[in-house]
């Protein structure tokens, strides 16, 4: 009788074991592929910068307002991933955007500062085709050489460095997600 006892609360003890084991995986598979995916979201919205940052430089562009065909050409060839890119100031005010953003850009202050100005920093946005993961970077455009001499150069205040400016990137969730699925 008392060998029963001790093989039925051995089963019971090894069954909520497993059913705790079960639990915990899942949990963490879900926190993972969460992480996973912002990691990949965030990667895939610095491979865009370069990619604006290349147009630029071969289109000759040195405005933010002068890469509307870029902004659009980069979004029109991924509609299902990128649901809006905008060019922001420091203040951050809208430049030039491309799709239909949702909520206020994110204020460029929020952005951790590095040398190397691939830190980014994100928010998750709810629009009407899922969440969206908003990326901020800094955008870099070469700058113009100076009409002459004794000029300012375009992007410059007098006694202040050159003008900032940052992209932020909304990509759909769920268009990393499925890769993790």
């Amino acid at each position: 009788v008392m060998r029963i006892i001790w093989f039925h609360l051995s089963l019971a003890v090894g069954s909520l074991l497993g059913l705790l084991l079960l639990v915990q995986s899942i949990a963490t598979y879900y926190q993972v592929s969460r992480i996973l995916v912002t990691a990949e979201l965030r990667r895939q919205a610095l491979q865009q910068t370069a990619r604006v940052e290349r147009g630029t430089q071969r289109l000759g562009i040195r405005e933010p307002a002068e890469l509307s065909p870029v902004l659009k050409e980069i979004r029109e060839e991924e509609p299902a991933k990128i649901a809006w890119i905008r060019v922001i100031d420091i203040s951050g005010n809208t430049l030039i955007q491309d799709g239909t953003p949702v909520g206020s850009p994110i204020r460029p202050e929020r952005l951790p500062r590095s040398a190397d100005g691939t830190t980014s920093t994100s928010q998750i946005r709810n629009t009407e085709r899922g969440k969206v993961q908003v990326t901020l970077l800094q955008l870099r455009l070469s700058r113009r050489p100076p009409p002459n001499p004794g000029a300012r150069e375009p992007g410059r205040r007098s006694g202040v460095g050159p003008v900032t400016w940052f992209i932020e990137i909304a990509q759909y969730r769920d268009s990393a997600s499925t890769a993790f699925g």
